[in-house]
């Protein structure tokens, strides 16, 4: 798109049209860059942590570490199909993942060789 800038009695150009990206605000040029979120891979993230730090509740810890493996998931495969940011969020919440999964068989085998 091309911007026109329209002549002012004075000789100062005064812009006028507006694009995506740019904005122009009397004669200088705004430029408005939005970030690239990927919500998914730090919310993976923040619950795998979540279920590390509330293992020893089985019920929490399962629940949140359910939804970090799948937030996780999720965020990996945007972040390398549509090349959004914090990959690396996204594959330390799947890493982060496998500790709570072991504490919570642990404690379930433990639970029933107990009571069973």
């Amino acid at each position: 798109m091309t911007i026109k800038p329209s002549e002012q009695p004075d000789g100062h150009a005064q812009h006028t049209q507006q694009t995506s990206n740019v904005h122009f605000h009397g004669t200088a040029p705004v430029y408005v860059v939005q970030a690239e979120k990927n919500g998914l891979a730090v919310a993976g993230f923040v619950l795998s942590l979540v279920s590390l730090v509330l293992a020893w509740t089985i019920l929490v810890a399962g629940i949140c570490w359910i939804l970090a493996v799948v937030f996780s998931a999720v965020g990996l495969h945007a972040a390398n199909t549509k090349g959004k940011p914090h990959r690396g969020l996204a594959i330390a919440g799947l890493a982060i993942s496998i500790a709570p999964l072991a504490i919570i068989i642990a404690l379930l085998a433990t639970a029933a060789t107990f009571w069973g």
